[in-house]
């Protein structure tokens, strides 16, 4: 994954950068809302980049890969949730009566949050919906590739992704689609390229003007104004955004390119923190951005600071020690067993 990480990183500092930057100046990325969606098809691809390794899809690799996911993001998300509520109780004392009574469903991902609580709690709607995936989706590989049909391995997720995706884009379009599934096909979406990117034919579509194409459908993306709302509007935003990431990632993949500045991944190697934090910042400082070009600096490097110190003291050394302790048994499977 070494060469891929450096394509992905300018999309994780863009999807971060568009994310933070929206919330307080619209008027900058209007669109800035999609970055999540650029998040939630990298970790598809990832995910699925991780889980086709020779051996990977045994039960007990299994278990530990979704001890790492979910490791991965729990313990930041746990520091989020007490500076929430000591935000709360020193500011915001109404709000605390709602929120003490939606915490359980928040530590254990049971549900959404329906009403504004701040920044802090509204910018968790995601992780919701990440750790639904990082649950479910092994078994979704494992059950595809269970079906009898006569088809390659690969073929046959292909397939099986199109379809669930489809499934979600008819039930969410007609309201009907549960909310912990509501953006399965964008993380879809990152799978199939792990497949789509073997194939020889696809491999020759791509050019060198596809990432570049790809980084177009983004900027058009986040160029549209948030429409204020989870509506039909925001979610074909949302989808565009996802098409032009999953092309960015492809055309990386098939043609890799380096432009390399240290600044990017930086910020995309704090990028968690930073979508997280930013909002506890504008829960404690609400009107500081948005006054000046001076308030919006002190912001920026607020996040930025406070986003360097928790991924170095808080993600980093709890994701090492549990790297450390569930290690992947990879190759335990005879060759061919696995995708």
């Amino acid at each position: 994954m070494q060469d891929r990480i450096e394509p992905l990183d300018w999309l994780r500092a863009t999807a971060a950068t568009a994310v933070v930057i929206g919330h307080v100046r619209p008027e900058w990325v209007p669109g800035g809302s999609v970055g999540v969606s650029m998040f939630f098809v990298l970790s598809g691809y990832l995910m699925c980049s991780s889980l086709i390794r020779e051996g990977m899809l045994s039960g007990q690799n299994i278990f530990k890969f979704l001890v790492r996911r979910v490791g991965r993001i729990y313990p930041m998300y746990l520091v989020q949730l007490a500076c929430v509520c000591l935000i709360t109780l020193a500011m915001y004392s109404s709000r605390w009566p709602s929120l003490e009574t939606h915490l359980v469903d928040l530590l254990t991902f049971r549900r959404i949050t329906g009403e504004w609580l701040g920044y802090g709690v509204g910018v968790l709607w995601t992780l919701y919906i990440e750790f639904w995936f990082y649950i479910t989706f092994p078994f979704v590989m494992l059950l595809l590739l269970a079906l009898p049909v006569r088809s390659g391995n690969n073929l046959k997720l292909i397939v099986g992704f199109a379809t669930i995706a489809v499934a979600v884009v008819v039930t969410r379009a007609f309201g009907a689609a549960p909310s912990s599934v509501f953006f399965y096909d964008h993380f879809l979406l990152g799978a199939s390229i792990v497949f789509l990117e073997q194939s020889s034919f696809v491999r020759k579509m791509v050019k060198p003007a596809t990432l570049l194409w790809g980084a177009m459908i983004i900027v058009i993306a986040l160029s549209i104004p948030y429409s204020g709302g989870r509506n039909a509007g925001w979610v074909l935003q949302s989808m565009i955004a996802a098409l032009g990431t999953a092309i960015v990632i492809l055309a990386a993949s098939v043609r890799p390119t380096k432009y390399h500045f240290p600044i990017v991944s930086f910020i995309a190697r704090i990028s968690y923190s930073i979508y997280l934090v930013h909002a506890l910042v504008l829960d404690v400082f609400p009107n500081m951005a948005h006054d000046s070009l001076t308030g919006l600096t002190v912001y920026l490097s607020m996040v930025i600071a406070i986003s360097w110190a928790t991924e170095r003291f808080v993600e980093r050394p709890i994701n090492s020690a549990i790297h450390q302790r569930m290690r992947f048994n990879v190759g335990s499977l005879p060759t061919g067993s696995a995708v």
